[in-house]
């Protein structure tokens, strides 16, 4: 019996998911059924399940893939400089993967994403704006800022990057230390009556 190759395995894998993203990103989940990437993929079924159990194993297989992405951006960042700016690292990730996550947080949005990402991005966001999880609440000011930054980043990318990057930042950045009031005149306060 031949031993399998690792290259050609290495190559149909990424096939199958080259044709299953293809196939999601413009229809989602059910669009990129099985039979729909074999299609695609110019190959036989009995291969597909070779590499995959069903159509969500490649939808996760994508997602770890840029999870891992996403952790190795904050590790190389952290070790270029002392201080990080989590805004500018969070926008820094989406960019380097904005071709999946623009889908995976957009309207197409894979469910589990999101919650996956912030999982594994929570300790360096937490030691960054020092907070923890001795406080509940602090569980809550975490996802609000982090899914904050991700929604934001997500709507400029849909809006084609039109404002400057730098803009953006600066405004996550007094949303989050000063909340929307900052953007209203006088605080947010209405005339006494």
């Amino acid at each position: 019996m031949a031993k399998p190759n690792p290259e050609r395995c290495a190559a149909t894998r990424k096939k199958i998911m080259d044709s299953f993203w293809k196939l999601y990103k413009d229809g989602g989940i059910k669009a990129a059924a099985v039979s729909a990437i074999i299609k695609d993929a110019s190959i036989h079924r009995s291969t597909f399940y070779e590499y995959f159990s069903d159509s969500q194993a490649v939808l996760d297989a994508i997602e770890e893939a840029q999870i891992a992405n996403a952790e190795r951006y904050v590790a190389e960042a952290i070790g270029k400089v002392d201080q990080i700016d989590p805004v500018n690292v969070l926008m820094g990730i989406y960019g380097e993967n904005a071709e999946y996550w623009s889908v995976l947080l957009g309207d197409n949005a894979s469910s589990s994403f999101s919650q996956k990402l912030k999982d594994r991005i929570k300790p360096f966001v937490q030691e960054k704006l020092g907070i923890s999880d001795d406080d509940p609440m602090n569980r809550y000011v975490f996802d609000f800022f982090v899914s904050g930054v991700l929604a934001s980043v997500n709507l400029w990318y849909k809006r084609n990057r039109k404002e400057p990057a730098e803009d953006l930042a600066e405004t996550m950045r007094t949303l989050y230390l000063r909340g929307p009031s900052a953007f209203v005149p006088n605080g947010g306060c209405q005339g006494s009556g």
